[in-house]
């Protein structure tokens, strides 16, 4: 893994420019620095409403800041389309007995309405996989709200298997 993990722009070129099914203008993945903060906001926000999360700015740039400088726990990726932002995700690294090592949690994913259903998706979960197998990951973990049924089908089409298990978190105190 060396001393900070890598940031997969050589693996964004060669994924992006080899995945079948990928609409006509390929996305880049672009991981995101602090430089890009404040762009980034506005898709998270978007995404929260979708997904009808709680936005606390004030937490999320607190996560930001600590994500956007080159963090040995992961980071956030723009996925760019002909010189547009259609979307972004993030990537984190833990570590799980269950499957012999460090796994990777996709904790966000989300594509701009005109990005979706072009290949956009898939083509991040492939770059996604390859980042991970690059930093030695054994597995990839991610969560889909319960009545979200088109993202557990894209999931599942993707390989993704569903455990009868329910995620649970506590916010610590400060």
């Amino acid at each position: 893994m060396g001393n900070r993990l890598a940031s997969g722009r050589v693996v964004a070129e060669i994924m992006a420019d080899s995945i079948p099914g990928v609409s006509q203008g390929r996305p880049r993945f672009r991981r995101a620095n602090s430089a890009d903060l404040e762009s980034v906001l506005p898709l998270i926000e978007a995404y929260y409403a979708f997904d009808e999360i709680r936005f606390e700015e004030r937490a999320i740039r607190r996560g930001l800041q600590e994500l956007l400088v080159d963090s040995p726990f992961g980071g956030l990726w723009l996925i760019e389309h002909e010189l547009e932002v259609a979307g972004y995700f993030v990537l984190t690294l833990g570590f799980d007995l269950e499957f012999g090592g460090r796994v990777g949690t996709l904790t966000e994913l989300f594509l701009v309405p005109s990005a979706r259903r072009r290949g956009f998706g898939t083509a991040a979960l492939e770059f996604a996989c390859a980042t991970l197998r690059s930093w030695g990951a054994q597995a990839l973990e991610l969560q889909a709200e319960r009545d979200n049924t088109e993202a557990l089908s894209f999931y599942a089409k993707f390989g993704m298997t569903a455990y009868d298990r329910v995620a649970m978190s506590k916010r610590l105190p400060e």
